[in-house]
């Protein structure tokens, strides 16, 4: 077929002269080249980690004074807008090193001893910052809370006591630096004041005279999974590691590097993200979501990226980046999810595709699933998996080039080839891209 249409048109090509001879050429302008988008680094959606550093305080109360380690977890969900600002609350809770800090008067409270454990610091924090690329400059501030132990003897002999205050509560402010290196993971660096109000003895009498407790400063960084204490014996290690991060964490970077083999699919996605039409043209570049929750009743998923067309029709990309033979399945998976929360309205509700309308024909426009990975590494099973899918699912196995890391270059796409419903054997077809 091809064959006769071509000569078809060479013959109207021929015969054209003979019929117009008196009209004037057709002049022909070359399409511009396509331009990749630059890279879009997203900071919407919500986020765990840990964080591990310093606390320091004044040495002018009854708590002493010095450095303590600590350690401890936050979470929070952060959204980017207008565009490069970036709005987020923040909740982290962070356990102190050995700080069963005593106080011995002396004078008028000669034999008391007061004593306080600081267990840990908690704070419940509003966050607004700017972007850049993948850096992102912020402030915060908000509630703070102390977790500690107190006690108060004479010679030994527990006594009773009152203050003039609680101090279990308090405020916090400070400032930080973040830096995606890879989408999904970040590290930051970060300085806290906290302030839990001034407390004085209110009784036994003679202690009343003293001073008062004072504040908390803190001094955090945090670099998940692995974690360490930033301090005067180990500030030139961490300061390789940022440089190992930015020399190997690229294309052309030692492949034996744990830091260049780490994480291989988020890097991936990371790349994916930004230029997702490379995978397929119809897609949206300006709706573009990774590492989306989506929840069936308990259970709880993460979708690897979630776009639509630009029609307005959904779309699931599901990442491998080695051979795995539960990519179709978790494909179908988070494909049943999308559609359920399609149904109910879930992502317009939620904020996502904001100013976008989706595709509200559910029978006829289910989400488009698209199961990607390096044409060496597609595990060999999952074309019989694939027979076995729904009809209804429009699926795509999208292979990239093994030098992915270089550019996203697709090599070759599978199609199924709609089968009927009874056929549970199904077929599909290779398309070569060239």
């Amino acid at each position: 077929m091809k064959r006769l249409l071509l000569g078809t048109a060479a013959i109207i090509a021929f015969a054209a002269p003979a019929v117009a001879a008196d009209l004037p050429a057709r002049t022909y302008t070359k399409a511009p080249a396509y331009t990749p988008p630059q890279a879009v680094y997203n900071w919407t959606g919500f986020y765990i980690g840990g964080n591990v550093g310093g606390a320091f305080a004044g040495g002018n109360g009854l708590e002493g004074s010095g450095g303590r380690f600590m350690g401890g977890v936050q979470g929070g969900a952060d959204y980017q807008f207008a565009p490069s600002w970036v709005v987020g609350v923040e909740g982290q809770y962070s356990w102190l090193g050995n700080n069963n800090n005593g106080v011995a008067f002396t004078g008028a409270g000669a034999g008391y001893l007061y004593t306080n454990s600081q267990r840990a610091i908690g704070s419940v924090t509003g966050r607004l910052g700017y972007t850049w690329g993948p850096a992102l400059l912020y402030v915060k501030g908000g509630y703070a809370y102390s977790d500690y132990n107190q006690s108060l003897t004479l010679n030994t002999v527990p006594q009773t006591f009152a203050l003039s205050s609680n101090h279990h509560d308090g405020y916090t402010v400070g400032a930080g630096l973040e830096y995606m290196f890879a989408q999904n993971w970040s590290a930051k660096v970060e300085y806290q004041y906290y302030n839990f109000g001034n407390s004085a003895f209110a009784t036994p009498a003679p202690l009343v005279a003293f001073g008062s407790f004072r504040n908390d400063e803190v001094i955090t960084f945090g670099l998940w999974p692995a974690e360490y204490t930033l301090d005067e014996t180990n500030e030139t290690f961490f300061r390789e590691l940022v440089t190992r991060l930015a020399e190997h964490r690229q294309a052309h970077g030692i492949q034996g590097d744990p830091i260049f083999r780490v994480c291989p699919e988020r890097w991936l996605e990371s790349l994916i993200i930004r230029d997702v039409r490379a995978i397929d043209e119809r897609l949206d570049q300006r709706f573009v979501y990774s590492q989306v929750p989506a929840f069936a009743s308990a259970d709880r998923a993460m979708i690897d990226v979630l776009t639509c067309t630009l029609d307005g029709r959904l779309a699931i990309l599901e990442l491998k980046a080695d051979e795995d033979i539960h990519l179709p399945l978790q494909g179908l998976d988070y494909w049943a999810r999308v559609h359920w929360h399609q149904q109910n309205g879930g992502f317009l509700r939620n904020g996502y595709f904001a100013g976008r309308e989706l595709s509200r024909l559910l029978s006829e426009d289910p989400p488009l699933l698209y199961l990607v990975a390096p044409a060496l590494r597609t595990h060999p099973s999952i074309d019989v998996l694939l027979r076995y899918l729904s009809p209804r699912i429009e699926w795509s196995v999208v292979q990239v080039d093994e030098r992915w890391r270089d550019a996203v270059r697709v090599i070759n796409r599978k199609h199924p080839e709609n089968p009927s419903a009874a056929d549970l054997r199904g077929s599909s077809r290779m398309e070569q891209v060239r």
